[in-house]
């Protein structure tokens, strides 16, 4: 009696990083009458839109976050939803579309990844 082998058994499996992606225009109608009327370290929120599968709003200080900045504009990135407890990591940048001139690297900031969290949790 002879015995053939048993065949092997054999499985496979992947392990695939979820991302998704997504952009928002804000268009400023009357920069110079919020520069004029709007403090330093206060802001206007845009409306709440969807991207990359969340939902954000952005936080318009005209006049600087804070007392260093009030020369400049600030724009932040407001995560709206509610994440897991250890936060999602988020690439994104700003950019600037009817001034070609501005969008150097010199003038547009970048950033590495950063932590959203939910409500007050981000930084």
């Amino acid at each position: 009696m002879s015995h053939a082998a048993a065949p092997t058994a054999g499985s496979a499996s992947a392990i695939v990083a979820g991302s998704a992606s997504g952009y928002h225009v804000l268009k400023i109608q009357g920069y110079s009458t919020t520069k004029a009327t709007i403090p330093n370290g206060r802001y206007i929120e845009s409306r709440p839109f969807r991207a990359a599968g969340r939902t954000w709003a952005i936080l318009y200080y005209p006049n600087g976050d804070r007392l260093e900045a009030s020369d400049y504009m600030s724009l932040f990135l407001n995560l709206k939803d509610r994440v897991p407890d250890n936060g999602i990591i988020v690439h994104f940048n700003f950019s600037f579309i009817d001034q070609v001139d501005l969008q150097k690297p010199s003038h547009v900031g970048t950033k590495p990844a950063r932590k959203f969290f939910t409500d007050k949790q981000n930084p």
